[in-house]
C-alpha cells in the first residue's frame, strides 16, 4: 500500500501518479469543488515550442466555473442589511408604540378632567367619592379628598339648623337635594314628625285626610298613620251646627273675642274650661294663667290697644259625638303701640273648641 498522503483530505493516495486521493478527484469532476490550478501537473519551463500533444482544448471564453460556496465576505454583507432592517423595524415599534401611548394619555387626561369638572358641578361628597374611585392616582384626588372634608362639615351644619328650627319646607328641600347622605332617614322621620304637629294644629278633618294622602303617596313615613285615621274617622261623623246651637255659639264667640280685645279682660274667665288644653301655644292652662299670660304679652310688646273682629259669616262649626263644638273662622286683628311702632292690621284665622256647656277648652291662631 503506498504511503502517499492527499494534500486536500490527508487520505492514502493509491496510485502513485496522482497526487491527490480518488475521492478529491471524484468530487472535483462532480462539482468542480476544487480550483482546476490544484489537479493539474506541473507544467514544464514554458518554451517557445508548441507541445500539440500535451495542448488543452481552447475553451470557450464565455465558460465559466460553477458558483463557488458563499464567501465570508458576502455573509457579513447579508448580516449587515438583516441588522439595519430589524433595527428600523425596532425603531418604528418604539416610535409608534410611543406615539400610542401618548395618544392614549392625552385621551385619558381628558376624560379625568371631564370626569373631575363634572364632579365640580354637582358638588356632592358622592360626587367626589366617586372621582376618587375611578381615578384613585389621579391628579385631583387631593383636592377631592378635601371637598368632601369640606362638604360634610357644611352639611353637618346645615342638619343640625334645620333639625333645630326648620320648616317643613326647608326638610322637604333638604330630603330633595342630599338623598344620599346619612342624615336622610333622621330627615325623613323629622318632616313626618312635623307633619303630623301641623296637622294637629290645625285639628280638623281636611289636616288629618291631608296626612294621610301624603303617607299614600309616600311622601312621610305615615308612623302616625293609625292617629290620622281615628282623628279623621271622628271629624267625619261630625255634624254642622244650625238653629238655636249656632246662634248660641255666635253669641259665645262674639264675647270671647271682645274679651281678648280688652286689656282689662272682665269676664274672660267665665268663657274658659276649668283647664284649657290650648291657648295658642301653651298647654293645659287655667283661666287665670291665661289672664296673666295676655297681660304679660300686652306689656313686653307695648301695645296700646288690639281689637279682633270676627267674621261671622264664614264660621264653620261642627258637633262631634261627644257634644263638642269645633269652630274654624277668620278675624281681622288690629293692634296699635304705644310708640311709633307701625300699627297690625291682618288677618288671623281661628281654631276653637268648646265643651257642651260652651266653655273654650282649646284656642289656637292658625299661621297662614
Amino acid at each position: 500500500m503506498s504511503s502517499k498522503k492527499c494534500p486536500l483530505c490527508g487520505n492514502e493516495i493509491e496510485d502513485e501518479n496522482e497526487k491527490f486521493c480518488s475521492d478529491c478527484r471524484s468530487l472535483d469532476e462532480q462539482y468542480g469543488a476544487f480550483s482546476k490550478s490544484v489537479f493539474s501537473k506541473p507544467e514544464p519551463p514554458q518554451s517557445e515550442s508548441i507541445d500539440l500533444e500535451n495542448e488543452s482544448p481552447i475553451k470557450n471564453s464565455q465558460e465559466v466555473a460553477p458558483d463557488a460556496p458563499t464567501t465570508p465576505h458576502k455573509k457579513s454583507k447579508k448580516v449587515k442589511i438583516w441588522a439595519i432592517i430589524l433595527s428600523v423595524l425596532v425603531l418604528l415599534t418604539i416610535t409608534t408604540g410611543g406615539y400610542l401611548f401618548y395618544q392614549y394619555k392625552q385621551q385619558n387626561d381628558r376624560e379625568e378632567l371631564a370626569f373631575w369638572d363634572n364632579s365640580l358641578k354637582t358638588n356632592t361628597g358622592k360626587a367626589y367619592l366617586d372621582y376618587i374611585n375611578r381615578y384613585p392616582n389621579g391628579k385631583y384626588v387631593k383636592e377631592a379628598q378635601d371637598n368632601i372634608l369640606r362638604y360634610n362639615d357644611n352639611l353637618r351644619k346645615l342638619w343640625e339648623s334645620i333639625k333645630k328650627d326648620g320648616s317643613e319646607d326647608e326638610i322637604i328641600s333638604f330630603l330633595n337635594k342630599y338623598r344620599h347622605t346619612p342624615y336622610y332617614n333622621e330627615a325623613a322621620y323629622l318632616l313626618d314628625s312635623t307633619a303630623w304637629v301641623n296637622a294637629s294644629k290645625l285639628n280638623t278633618q281636611e289636616s288629618y285626610k291631608s296626612y294621610l294622602d301624603r303617607t299614600q303617596r309616600k311622601e312621610l313615613n305615615g308612623t302616625y298613620r293609625t292617629l290620622a285615621e281615628e282623628k279623621y274617622t271622628y271629624f267625619a261623623q261630625m255634624e254642622f251646627v244650625g238653629g238655636d246651637e249656632w246662634e248660641h255659639l255666635e253669641n259665645t264667640l262674639n264675647l270671647l273675642f271682645q274679651q281678648l280685645s280688652s286689656k282689662s279682660y272682665p269676664n274672660l274667665k267665665s268663657l274658659f274650661a276649668e283647664t284649657v288644653k290650648t291657648f295658642y301655644t301653651k298647654k293645659d292652662i287655667s283661666p287665670d294663667q291665661i289672664i296673666a299670660a295676655m297681660k304679660a304679652e300686652m306689656t313686653k310688646e307695648d301695645i296700646a290697644a288690639m281689637q279682633i273682629v270676627p267674621d261671622m259669616e264664614q264660621m264653620q262649626a261642627k258637633k262631634d259625638n261627644k257634644g263638642y263644638y269645633i269652630v274654624e273662622l277668620t278675624a281681622q286683628k288690629r293692634i296699635n303701640y304705644n310708640k311709633e311702632k307701625e300699627k297690625s292690621d291682618v288677618k288671623a284665622h281661628f281654631h276653637i273648641v268648646l265643651d257642651s256647656t260652651l266653655k273654650v277648652v282649646e284656642l289656637n291662631e292658625l299661621k297662614n
